[in-house]
């Protein structure tokens, strides 16, 4: 992705990950540093956290609403 923006002209200064997996999105989003949104549908079920590298940083109900939040922050 950093490829692809520099040749793009494009900055990146923060990735974000959105998904209602805790124990593969969320967790592979961690591991990357970047910020995590669990979207409490899909496959999520409530306590699914299997340890910290699981836990996301935002959680909502909706994509709609994880879409919303980061479009909020810039």
């Amino acid at each position: 992705m950093d490829a692809q923006a520099l040749k793009s002209g494009v900055e990146i200064s923060k990735y974000f990950m959105i998904g209602d997996n805790p124990a593969g999105d969320i967790r592979g989003a961690n591991q990357m540093g970047w910020e995590s949104i669990l979207v409490r549908t899909g496959v999520y079920k409530p306590g699914d956290y299997l340890d910290e590298h699981s836990k996301p940083t935002h959680e909502v109900d909706s994509m709609m609403k994880a879409v919303t939040m980061i479009l909020n922050q810039f």
